[in-house]
């Protein structure tokens, strides 16, 4: 056992040396040009980073599930890595920041591709996915709500990678989190998770590694809210026409068929909304998912058809 635990301290302290190595910390980084610099094998380093960071995610997943006194101080490494790696003033390219925010995910995630084998007799720690989620709540929301650095300090584009990768993390400590430990923090963090939603510079259909990105914060800040949605209406109403807008262009995403269901259902929700906010979007609500009844998943399909059943019946008073 001892033998086991100096091994594992070993390889994760090997694996943060790789995940920080190039790292530029202070001002501007000379060498830094959105995560294609090819100076002295940048680019094999931060492939090798972001194969580290993905390494040490699982590892902290497997340490968090585990959830006793002996894998805690290994855990806190490895979070207090990620959450530095998206937050501090060191310098690293976008996809390294990109990997630790979906470290977060990887941690706190407990379905799909995503989750371990119960065949192997996988036992969960209570509760680890709350304190994560409140350990790392205040950084990671400073760094979104932090306007306060000047250029000097902090580039433009800097700034914007910070933000973009530090809203990931926390919309999937939201999404994972339990709902008593989120919903004390909604007023906060619900205008920045609809800021992200409502992007007009993010298309599904988009490419490039930045549009990449900001469309997965996209469909994260979607899962999140779609999970919290019935709990927080009062919350969610003033920005209704932004997740409307979002949930009609997610319903036709091609590429996962998970996140077209979630957008569908999320608009079933919605159909709750007082009828005045609703009325102006019903023509295109209906229109644009007449277009998804013809999914070529059955499951999809079926949402469709309910969603669409539900907005058609829609009827009320236009005074709000």
């Amino acid at each position: 056992k001892e033998s086991l635990e100096k091994w594992l301290n070993n390889t994760i302290e090997q694996l943060v040396g790789i995940a920080t190595a190039g790292s530029s910390p202070g001002g501007e980084d000379p060498d830094f040009d959105g995560g294609r610099n090819t100076r002295g094998g940048g680019r094999v380093e931060e492939k090798r980073a972001v194969r580290a960071v993905a390494t040490l995610s699982w590892i902290g997943k497997a340490l968090a599930y585990r959830g006793d006194r002996v894998a805690s101080p290994s855990l806190k490494i490895i979070i207090n890595l990620l959450n530095t790696l998206i937050t501090g003033s060191v310098h690293h390219s976008p996809h390294v920041t990109h990997a630790a925010a979906q470290g977060f995910g990887v941690i706190m995630a407990d379905e799909g591709e995503w989750r371990f084998s119960d065949v192997y007799g996988v036992k969960v720690s209570k509760f680890y996915r709350q304190r994560i989620f409140l350990q790392n709540y205040t950084s990671l929301m400073t760094s979104v709500a932090d306007d306060s650095k000047t250029i000097e300090e902090r580039s433009a584009k800097r700034q914007s990678i910070i933000k973009t990768n530090a809203l990931l993390a926390l919309s999937h400590l939201m999404q994972h989190a339990p709902t008593t430990s989120v919903k004390p923090k909604l007023p906060k963090l619900i205008p920045h998770i609809m800021r992200a939603l409502g992007s007009s510079s993010v298309s599904p259909t988009t490419n490039g590694d930045d549009s990449k990105i900001k469309t997965s914060l996209k469909i994260s800040a979607l899962f999140a809210v779609f999970k919290l949605l019935d709990k927080s209406m009062v919350h969610v109403d003033p920005y209704s026409d932004i997740l409307i807008d979002s949930c009609l262009q997610y319903a036709q995403f091609r590429s996962r068929k998970e996140v077209r269901i979630v957008a569908l259902k999320c608009l079933n929700v919605l159909a709750n909304l007082p009828y005045h906010k609703l009325h102006r979007w019903k023509r295109q609500v209906l229109n644009n998912l007449a277009e998804v009844l013809d999914d070529p998943k059955r499951v999809v399909r079926k949402a469709a058809r309910e969603c669409r059943n539900t907005w058609y019946m829609l009827k009320g008073n236009l005074k709000g």
